[in-house]
């Protein structure tokens, strides 16, 4: 991410990763098995990022933005 996106990309990729984490942990009763697995999802994708660069491919791309979603959507 620092390469393609400069400096200020790891910046607002974690700024963007901690807002997930915050909107997914917050959610309603009703979703707490949501909740959980898109922290679960998200979290394998991050794990997967270490060894692959999983965010520039263009269909793991918008599986990232639609976990993104969901979470602030709760």
């Amino acid at each position: 991410i620092a390469l393609r996106m400069g400096p200020l990309g790891p910046v607002a990729f974690a700024w963007l990763i901690f807002r997930f984490y915050h909107d997914a942990r917050v959610c309603s009763s009703g979703s707490a098995a949501l909740c959980a697995g898109l922290i679960a999802a998200m979290s394998a994708a991050l794990v997967h990022g270490l060894v692959d660069q999983f965010y520039f491919w263009p269909d793991l791309a918008f599986a990232f933005w639609i976990l993104v979603a969901l979470a602030r959507d709760n």
